[in-house]
């Protein structure tokens, strides 16, 4: 079967004449450009096989279980976007929702939740970390079309493979006036423009698609957006910086190779008590970064103002 599609049209505006510049990026894909509206996408693109694939063979240990009053703190961005854009929403759907932490930390608010997600891993450690509700899946049963008032769809766009079909879709299960929100990678933050294709948003077969404030507006259409900023919160910047940097110095893929063995003495165990090394280490440096890039406010508000965030954070809404 063919696990690979060699596109001739742009995959956000369906125009003709893409720019390749050839295996620039990690693990040999292409970065294609569209010579119409400027968006930026993986070539050649994985079909669906191929991705659950990749993501079935991503060690479980890359997933980490939190505690409720970590769910609670890490989910108050969109708790405050719900209450301002659907203040009476009761029920929630997040697509790709991993392990559910974030569901949860709305669960412990008083909404009704429940996820879709395409790792079995994930979904199986959603029910026992979380007891969330996850299907195996990209989007829930049809039967729950019309029946949400939130849908999250957090850093899940850029791994799609259609994003505009995606959209449609997820649409779907949208109740009259709901909002679904998104937040996704900005590839004109600053860190881009810094480290170009070393910067860790560059990440295929798992990254597909890097939006810009245009793009995704050209995306979503722009009379649907009620609100679309660029944000650098939560010290992400810094650690990605540093990431960036290591790829630079070729030092992340020796850490990388130390894991990785002794990852293969640590799977035996069972994956919901998994704390390993690799996970402190990411927890202290986030932590770490988040410190410093309070410190450094006024430099990424400035960086906000310019549209060169590190991401993009938008809510759409059912005007239906």
């Amino acid at each position: 079967m063919k696990k690979h599609n060699y596109l001739e049209q742009c995959v956000c505006c369906n125009k003709s004449g893409i720019n390749i510049k050839n295996n620039i990026l990690r693990n040999n894909y292409s970065l294609a450009k569209c010579s119409k509206c400027n968006f930026k996408f993986t070539f050649p693109r994985p079909n669906i096989d191929f991705l659950i694939d990749y993501y079935n063979s991503i060690s479980s240990v890359r997933f980490y279980k939190f505690s409720d009053k970590i769910c609670i703190k890490d989910s108050k961005g969109i708790y405050s976007d719900i209450k301002k854009y659907n203040p009476e929403a009761k029920t929630i759907l997040e697509i790709g929702g991993s392990t559910g932490y974030y569901l949860n930390g709305l669960k412990l608010r008083g909404y009704d939740v429940i996820g879709s997600e395409l790792s079995a891993d994930a979904v199986n450690l959603a029910k026992e970390w979380y007891n969330i509700k996850m299907y195996e899946a990209e989007f829930p049963p049809t039967s729950y079309e019309g029946s949400f008032d939130v849908i999250i769809i957090h850093h899940v766009i850029e791994h799609v493979i259609d994003p505009i079909n995606f959209i449609t879709e997820a649409k779907k299960y949208l109740s009259k006036n709901g909002i679904i929100i998104i937040e996704t990678p900005n590839v004109n933050s600053i860190g881009i423009k810094i480290f170009g294709r070393h910067y860790p948003v560059f990440c295929p077969p798992g990254h597909l698609n890097y939006f810009s404030k245009t793009t995704i507006k050209k995306l979503l259409g722009n009379d649907s957006a009620v609100k679309l900023i660029t944000t650098s919160y939560s010290g992400q910047s810094l650690y990605n910086f540093v990431n960036a940097t290591f790829s630079l110095l070729s030092i992340k893929r020796l850490i990388n190779k130390v894991i990785s063995k002794e990852q293969k003495v640590k799977t035996t165990q069972k994956v919901s008590t998994l704390n390993n090394s690799k996970y402190s280490v990411l927890l202290f440096s986030q932590k770490i970064s988040k410190i410093l890039q309070l410190i450094m406010f006024p430099i990424f508000w400035a960086i906000d103002k310019l549209n060169m965030g590190e991401n993009l954070n938008f809510i759409l809404k059912n005007e239906n």
